[in-house]
């Protein structure tokens, strides 16, 4: 039976999919940067509906990530299945190329191990040939080696993937491709296809390169932009084919503060071997659009999928820790710093005296709905003297609601913002913005967070649009209950970005030296903003 899905088919950050099929089941892995557990692991048996399985990394194998490293870490994955082993292959932009392989997708994966150290090579995809050989096809980041819009090419060793040739270009787009990256390589017949974005992430299309020969020359022609549609900067994914044989690209759209959504487009080979994407599968333009709505591909199999939803976002905790989404922006902190509670989890407080951008113990969960209000409810009663725990939004900047023991002046009920330190644009200082006294008999607190979409076509509003279809800024209203009463911050509404690389994310924290605080519960309930209902009615 014929079914349709409409797109985003996930409205998350996972920036960079990549998607492969294996049997009766679709498979996708995503960047991650500094965030622990990373590289996640999805599965699928319909390219619509995901779920989060895990993460292929543990941690961020070098010690400086003991710290978060903001916007750097684990950029643009690939994922292969070859020799009966899942591959993912990945760059750190500042160290190098790195490679992490399972035989069971949901069971453990190497550590990342190193296959070539390299600063600014980034978003590496592997290819094995017929005779034997394989190679690496990856992008350059201009910020570490001083050029990009360009792609490039090294020989390596077929089982292990350690480089043992010498890099070279074989595609200069500085013309025709600027910002060219994020190659995905594939044999078809005859030809060579590079899949790769360009034109940059807000405001870039999708290119198709085609060679008879790996290393060239080239043929290029863009087969998936903007043109008409809402959908910006369509571009940045994978190509799979079903067991029918229908083709889809899955990519992602920037949506601002939400971070990257992802969203399937059908595709289609002509008999000449072009590749239509989008709208082009109907009209037959070399040069398709994006779709809202489209036609499904078959469902693979019907059994229940491994995990959580890809886009959770309440936990009750009652399987005694944290739920799949959660993720440190760090690497791991110490193994007993979250432990199962009678009522929810504990969270012991560590890393005092420093601001929240730079402590590894900040849990956090990506976006989900374009409105929402989060409910963090907390038991600060073992909250030692200069303490604090909170609930947080984290993007480019943070605004927190928190509890501070102040010793002698008992518990306060504070709010806090960051700043860029104006020295160091990588630095954030904290202001607290409004302190309340808290009776000493209420242990007990709700944190509040009311995320509001802001409408497109403002002046705020960097991201371009074609039509208010897609917001991609937000206000962000912190507020607190305690003992039946409502407290607010006397601040505006706190302005939401993603500055980082990725999108905005709610969370929680506890920071100090020897206590703890009890997380009962996170709910989170989607509305719809006000602006959006007047759109609605006037459709």
């Amino acid at each position: 039976m014929e079914h349709t899905y409409k797109n985003p088919v996930i409205f998350a950050d996972y920036s960079d999919p990549d998607v492969i099929r294996v049997g009766d089941t679709y498979f996708m892995t995503a960047s991650s940067f500094h965030f622990t557990p990373g590289l996640p692991l999805l599965v699928s048996h319909d390219l619509v509906h995901w779920n989060l399985a895990g993460y292929a990394a543990k941690e961020i194998p070098f010690k400086k990530y003991a710290a978060p490293r903001h916007s750097k870490g684990i950029w643009a994955p690939s994922l292969r299945f070859h020799d009966g082993r899942f591959i993912i292959t990945v760059a750190f932009p500042d160290e190098g190329v790195f490679v992490c392989e399972s035989a069971d997708f949901f069971g453990e994966w190497t550590p990342l191990r190193c296959v070539k150290k390299a600063r600014g090579f980034i978003d590496p995809c592997p290819l094995w040939l017929e005779n034997g050989k394989a190679y690496i096809v990856h992008a350059y980041a201009k910020s570490r080696i001083g050029f990009k819009s360009r792609l490039g090419i090294f020989e390596v060793n077929p089982r292990t993937l350690e480089c043992i040739g010498d890099d070279r270009f074989i595609f200069i787009g500085d013309e025709t491709q600027p910002t060219i990256e994020g190659p995905k390589i594939y044999k078809r017949g005859a030809f060579f296809y590079i899949l790769a974005p360009a034109g940059g992430v807000k405001d870039g299309w999708q290119t198709v390169l085609r060679s008879f020969s790996l290393f060239g020359p080239y043929t290029e022609h863009i087969a998936l932009s903007q043109g008409s549609s809402h959908i910006n900067g369509p571009h940045q994914g994978a190509l799979v084919e079903s067991a029918n044989g229908d083709w889809h690209f899955v990519h992602f759209q920037d949506r601002g503060v939400y971070g990257r959504v992802i969203l399937t487009e059908r595709a289609k080979w002509t008999e000449n071997g072009l590749l239509l994407l989008g709208t082009g599968v109907d009209t037959g333009a070399e040069t398709g659009e994006p779709e809202d709505e489209a036609r499904a591909t078959e469902v693979l199999s019907t059994a229940e999928l491994r995990g959580i939803s890809a886009v959770a976002a309440s936990d009750d905790f009652a399987h005694g820790g944290l739920g799949l989404q959660w993720q440190w922006q760090a690497n791991a902190v110490d193994a007993d710093f979250v432990r199962r509670s009678e009522n929810g989890i504990e969270l012991k407080a560590r890393h005092g005296g420093k601001v929240l951008w730079d402590i590894p113990n900040v849990v956090s969960e990506k976006i989900v709905y374009e409105n929402f209000t989060a409910e963090i409810e907390m038991d600060f009663s073992h909250l030692q003297s200069g303490e604090r725990a909170g609930a947080l939004f984290l993007g480019g900047q943070y605004a927190t609601a928190e509890v501070r023991n102040a010793g002698v002046g008992g518990f306060q009920l504070c709010f806090s913002q960051s700043a860029t330190d104006s020295f160091d644009s990588e630095r954030r200082t904290e202001k607290t913005v409004a302190v309340l006294p808290l009776s000493s008999d209420v242990t007990s607190i709700v944190f509040r967070l009311r995320f509001t979409s802001l409408p497109p076509n403002k002046e705020h509003v960097t991201l371009r649009t074609a039509d208010s279809k897609c917001p991609s800024d937000a206000v962000c209203s912190l507020s607190a209950t305690v003992g039946g009463t409502e407290f607010k911050s006397e601040l505006p509404p706190f302005f939401c970005s993603g500055e980082q690389w990725t999108g905005g994310r709610i969370g929680f924290f506890a920071q100090g030296e020897n206590g703890s605080v009890i997380v009962r519960r996170v709910s989170v309930t989607p509305f719809v903003a006000d602006w959006q209902k007047e759109t609605l009615s006037n459709d």
